[in-house]
């Protein structure tokens, strides 16, 4: 079994390297407790790539798309 790290510079490298896989591209569902920084992560991401990427979150039964 892969060893898991919960290190904030090593998933965002991993996420931005998946992002940029040829299509069809990977869903990609990011989790964890309260104020780790998942929506800054993820938002910065979503600007870098600009209209290609899609960041939607479910806040308390609300769907929010950013893109």
């Amino acid at each position: 079994m892969a060893e898991i790290q919960n290190a904030y510079l090593h998933c965002r490298d991993v996420l931005l390297e998946r992002l940029g896989e040829a299509a069809p591209g990977r869903i990609q569902l990011l989790t964890g407790p309260r104020q780790v920084g998942k929506t800054t992560r993820l938002l910065d991401i979503a600007a870098k790539f600009g209209n290609q990427a899609i960041y939607a979150a479910d806040i308390q039964g609300s769907i929010s798309v950013v893109r």
